[in-house]
């Protein structure tokens, strides 16, 4: 039984690395001119879409946000991000294994494609490149580009990119607030070097769910406990 389910195992991985593959190979190859001009691009609309990936429209929204240089970047708030988000961000080459597995999974079982265990670089992809359906030619695209910029990008560009980019919820006047430097203004009243370390965790972990874990209601009020 054990040999069986490694040859199935290993047959699965095949099947998926030969289609992910197929698919790799339709997608247009960006410039590295393309890549850098992407990932810091302030996005101005986004789609929404439906729970069968239908397209609903496209909206303008009301964002507040501010880039931060790297020299804003504390030590304590890339550990906070990392350590959060991405523990092997510093190790992987842009995509983890078992990402392309699951990808193969759902596409075999049909169950949606499950945004937990994406990398940071994956996390920036999906903000900066593509839409937020959940498909199998969505997940491997989004592979595609993250491999591509671990290539020509350090880890400290792409760090910084997702950090500016992530979105934060709500500040303390009910406005979106988009990148880091944003959050720490907008809900605890500091600069990034200001952040202890309960702060920076805080935050980390706000792109995760910004709208659920946002301490600030619409109209810019602190929501009970």
């Amino acid at each position: 039984m054990i040999l069986i389910a490694v040859f199935g195992l290993f047959l699965l991985i095949g099947f998926g690395g030969g289609y992910a593959l197929g698919i790799v190979r339709q997608q247009p190859i960006p410039t590295i001119s393309e890549l850098n001009q992407q990932i810091n691009h302030a996005q101005n609309s986004a789609t929404l879409y439906y729970a069968g990936n239908k397209k609903i429209a496209t909206v303008r929204p009301d964002t507040v946000t501010k880039k931060a240089s790297e020299s804003e970047l504390t030590p304590l708030v890339k550990n906070a991000v990392t350590a959060t988000e991405d523990e092997n961000f510093y190790i992987h080459k842009g995509v983890l294994p078992k990402s392309l597995v699951r990808a193969v999974l759902s596409e075999l079982t049909g169950v949606g494609v499950q945004t937990g265990g994406s990398t940071l670089t994956q996390q920036l992809v999906k903000m900066q490149f593509l839409t937020s359906q959940t498909t199998w030619r969505r997940k491997v695209t989004e592979m595609f580009y993250a491999h591509k910029i671990e290539k020509h990008f350090s880890k400290e560009d792409i760090l910084r990119s997702y950090l500016n980019a992530a979105p934060y919820g709500k500040n303390n006047r009910g406005e979106n607030i988009v990148g880091i430097k944003t959050a720490a203004q907008g809900i605890f009243g500091k600069s990034i070097s200001e952040l202890n370390l309960p702060q920076a965790a805080f935050i980390a972990g706000l792109p995760q769910s910004p709208s659920v874990y946002t301490p600030y209601r619409l109209n810019g009020k602190l929501k009970r406990p």
